[in-house]
């Protein structure tokens, strides 16, 4: 059995940029998947242009794609989207955002269960309200809560959620097929 190698955040920090990887450091472990596959970025563009128009002037929220949040000296993920309140954005002050966003968003193309799982986990330990998991195969949205419940949305059903009511959308309407 393989013994992952553990960096510091300094040493994650360092590692090149690789295209068509997105790098992760879970507990100390980089973990890399693939990105740019039109199953995964054609619903996250779609999902967070959507949603950045929902939100635009109009609400406490900001759309945030791709961006780091450090949790704690062992942690970076880096959501699909996330939604961060413009109160909670003003009150970092170091050079990462610290803790979960409010709302992470997540498109699942090739993580497998076990790793979404304990990003969900880690999302929810450092203070997530909800987090919104896009699956491109099957067509459906799951809004997951801090108590560990979960509602699926099928493509012809309409996802909302009470912490961002001025955001509505047809789950089918994620996808361009």
């Amino acid at each position: 059995m393989a013994v992952a190698t553990l960096v510091s955040s300094d040493e994650f920090l360092a590692l090149p940029r690789t295209g068509g990887i997105k790098r992760e450091r879970i507990d100390g472990e980089v973990v890399e998947v693939r990105v740019g596959r039109k199953i995964h970025e054609v619903p996250k563009t779609v999902f967070g242009t959507a949603l950045a128009a929902s939100v635009a002037g109009r609400s406490k929220w900001l759309v945030a794609p791709d961006v780091q949040f450090r949790f704690g000296d062992t942690t970076d993920l880096f959501p699909d989207i996330a939604l961060i309140s413009r109160d909670r954005l003003l009150s970092q002050r170091g050079e990462f955002l610290e803790d979960s966003p409010e709302i992470p968003i997540e498109v699942v193309s090739s993580e497998t269960g076990e790793r979404l799982q304990t990003k969900l986990d880690l999302y929810f330990q450092y203070g997530a309200l909800e987090a919104w998991v896009l699956y491109p195969m099957t067509k459906k949205l799951v809004r997951h809560l801090p108590d560990g419940s979960a509602t699926t949305f099928g493509p012809n059903d309409i996802f909302s959620s009470p912490l961002v009511p001025e955001f509505q959308i047809r789950v089918g309407d994620l996808f361009l097929d």
